[in-house]
């Protein structure tokens, strides 16, 4: 995680397409491409997934497949660029998706190593120390992006921050590979279906369960901060007249408000339950909003990006810990695989969506600020209403059909 900030999502990936000639729709997109990639293969993989009982050496083959895109990206992004500027550019816009993807093929087998590896009263001071780390290397980062983008600025510059990602994947390969796979908790003693029928008692799985069903409207609308995401730092960078490695502050002001997420939301998370967790994310990307349509100074613009990494650790530790906590043991790699394919088609429409906006708007970044906050006020309307799975009984044992 501390490797990804290098290319930050929300901070640096809009501001690269942008520098690179790249068309609005690609902006818009690329912030969400391997998360999006990461979600599509879940559903038609979790009925494999469930018939496997250790999962760690799947993890670990399409491991070296997810970090490979970034050598590849970075090389033509030095080498290519100059004399091929748009096949670098699509290599830069395949990297996170094809990334993605090959993570995705076992994400339900990474979220089963987690409920396996992690009691629950401590899922979320893992999240929350899982990204502080990441939030201390991201405040180096940001000094770094800034340094690299000024001395070799465009393409090469942007190369670099690729190959330095890698190597800190790379570390976080050869940790992982140390992580010891459990026996528990036992699977359930039933018959895995296959793909199709796996997938005919999807909508069993969502009817016959009220909570599992407010969790995924809310978390599909919770997809609309996704509207304002890629338009932030351009934003900023447009109000206060400064170049593409001015983003670099941008990144130390959200791993610094980061890591105040990471203590809040880890603490909260362990003693209450992930609910308390994700409305506390919601609430701040109301905050975040706003502030980034009020701001005018430098001083105003920092504070909204600290804000913008209080979001995100808050959203990661309460989804992460609520998610797990909401699917029943029965079937949950298929439940964990119905959030990612939602998660798919509302990333998608809100990122088509805030290029709709922006473009129909003549580039107001009040509309796509609003648009957003009302998505997420919608969504945290739902959370409110959710019960804390720890603390009752929200996730019923429903005996249902494999």
């Amino acid at each position: 995680m501390g490797g990804m900030t290098f290319l930050a999502d929300a901070t640096i990936l809009p501001v690269m397409v942008k520098s690179l000639g790249g068309p609005l729709w690609l902006m818009t997109a690329v912030p969400i491409l391997m998360s999006v990639g990461i979600q599509i293969p879940s559903l038609f993989t979790a009925h494999w997934i469930e018939k496997v009982h250790w999962v760690k050496p799947l993890i670990m083959t399409t491991g070296v497949l997810q970090r490979l895109p970034y050598l590849l990206a970075g090389l033509s992004l030095i080498y290519l660029a100059p004399s091929h500027p748009a096949a670098a550019l699509a290599m830069v816009a395949l990297c996170p998706l094809v990334s993605g993807l090959a993570s995705g093929i076992t994400q339900s087998a990474w979220q089963e190593l987690v409920a396996k590896t992690i009691p629950p009263n401590r899922r979320s001071s893992l999240w929350a120390v899982r990204s502080t780390i990441g939030a201390l290397i991201g405040l180096s980062a940001g000094a770094v992006v800034y340094t690299v983008l000024n001395r070799y600025p465009a393409t090469t510059g942007y190369g670099i921050l690729h190959i330095i990602m890698l190597a800190f994947l790379a570390g976080s390969y050869v940790i992982f590979g140390a992580i010891r796979e459990t026996d528990l908790p036992p699977r359930p003693d039933r018959q895995t279906p296959t793909l199709s029928a796996n997938l005919k008692t999807v909508p069993s799985l969502i009817a016959g369960n009220l909570q599992f069903r407010r969790y995924l409207l809310s978390y599909a609308l919770s997809a609309g901060w996704i509207i304002v995401m890629p338009f932030m730092a351009v934003h900023a960078l447009g109000v206060l007249a400064r170049s593409d490695s001015f983003a670099g502050f941008f990144l130390s002001a959200q791993m610094a408000g980061g890591m105040i997420g990471n203590l809040v939301g880890g603490f909260l998370g362990d003693r209450i339950g992930g609910r308390i967790v994700v409305l506390l994310s919601r609430l701040a990307m109301c905050i975040l909003c706003v502030g980034m349509l009020l701001a005018a100074s430098m001083w105003q613009f920092l504070a909204a990006f600290a804000v913008l990494g209080m979001a995100v650790s808050f959203n990661i530790i309460g989804n992460m810990t609520l998610g797990l906590e909401i699917c029943p043991l029965h079937k949950r790699a298929t439940h964990l695989s119905v959030i990612s394919a939602v998660g798919v088609v509302t990333s998608l429409s809100a990122a088509g969506l805030g290029a709709l906006a922006w473009r129909v708007t003549s580039g107001s970044f009040a509309w796509v600020a609003l648009l957003a906050a009302a998505a997420i006020i919608a969504s945290a309307f739902l959370v409110w209403r959710l019960e804390e799975p720890r603390h009752g009984s929200a996730v019923p044992a429903i005996d249902l059909p494999a």
